[in-house]
Protein backbone atom coordinates (compact mmCIF):
# COMPACT_ATOMS: atom_id res chain seq x y z
CA UNK A 1 0.00 0.00 0.00
CA UNK A 2 1.62 3.22 -1.11
CA UNK A 3 1.54 6.47 1.41
CA UNK A 4 -1.08 8.13 -0.39
CA UNK A 5 -3.21 4.88 0.21
CA UNK A 6 -3.01 4.78 3.40
CA UNK A 7 -3.63 8.47 4.09
CA UNK A 8 -6.74 7.97 1.64
CA UNK A 9 -8.05 5.11 4.07
CA UNK A 10 -7.24 6.70 7.32
CA UNK A 11 -9.30 9.45 6.01
CA UNK A 12 -12.06 7.22 5.12
CA UNK A 13 -12.10 5.92 8.80
CA UNK A 14 -12.26 9.39 10.30
CA UNK A 15 -15.61 10.56 11.24
CA UNK A 16 -17.56 13.15 10.05
CA UNK A 17 -17.34 15.51 12.96
CA UNK A 18 -13.07 15.18 12.97
CA UNK A 19 -13.17 16.02 8.72
CA UNK A 20 -12.76 19.93 9.47
CA UNK A 21 -9.57 19.00 11.49
CA UNK A 22 -8.26 17.01 9.42
CA UNK A 23 -8.63 19.19 6.18
CA UNK A 24 -7.39 21.91 8.30
CA UNK A 25 -4.02 19.95 8.89
CA UNK A 26 -3.87 18.85 5.35
CA UNK A 27 -4.09 22.11 3.83
CA UNK A 28 -1.21 23.33 6.69
CA UNK A 29 0.98 20.78 5.55
CA UNK A 30 0.01 21.65 1.56
CA UNK A 31 1.33 25.45 2.23
CA UNK A 32 4.73 24.21 3.65
CA UNK A 33 6.76 24.50 0.70
CA UNK A 34 9.84 22.92 2.61
CA UNK A 35 9.24 20.51 5.54
CA UNK A 36 12.38 19.95 7.99
CA UNK A 37 13.46 16.61 7.18
CA UNK A 38 13.85 15.69 10.66
CA UNK A 39 10.45 16.74 11.40
CA UNK A 40 9.27 14.11 8.09
CA UNK A 41 11.54 11.52 9.40
CA UNK A 42 9.49 12.11 12.85
CA UNK A 43 6.03 11.57 11.13
CA UNK A 44 7.19 8.56 9.17
CA UNK A 45 7.90 6.68 12.41
CA UNK A 46 4.77 7.88 14.06
CA UNK A 47 2.73 6.60 11.11
CA UNK A 48 4.62 3.36 11.05
CA UNK A 49 3.60 2.98 14.71
CA UNK A 50 0.07 3.75 14.16
CA UNK A 51 0.00 1.40 11.29
CA UNK A 52 1.33 -1.75 13.47
CA UNK A 53 -0.72 -0.69 15.75
CA UNK A 54 -3.61 -1.19 13.58
CA UNK A 55 -2.33 -4.15 12.35
CA UNK A 56 -2.18 -5.66 16.05
CA UNK A 57 -6.03 -4.84 16.10
CA UNK A 58 -5.26 -1.97 18.40
CA UNK A 59 -7.54 1.17 17.64
CA UNK A 60 -7.89 4.89 19.62
CA UNK A 61 -10.57 7.07 20.44
CA UNK A 62 -10.11 10.56 18.61
CA UNK A 63 -9.46 11.86 22.68
CA UNK A 64 -6.71 9.46 22.48
CA UNK A 65 -5.06 10.00 19.54
CA UNK A 66 -5.22 13.81 20.37
CA UNK A 67 -3.44 13.21 22.98
CA UNK A 68 -0.93 11.47 21.57
CA UNK A 69 -0.58 14.01 18.86
CA UNK A 70 0.33 16.70 21.87
CA UNK A 71 2.97 14.40 23.00
CA UNK A 72 4.21 13.78 19.79
CA UNK A 73 4.39 17.52 19.11
CA UNK A 74 6.00 18.22 22.18
CA UNK A 75 8.61 15.48 21.96
CA UNK A 76 9.45 17.05 18.21
CA UNK A 77 9.78 20.43 19.68
CA UNK A 78 12.21 19.34 22.35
Amino acid sequence: MTARQLVHDLVDQVPESELPHVARYLEFLKQESEIDPDLQEFLKQRAEECRLAEARGESYTIQQAKEMSYQWISKSAG
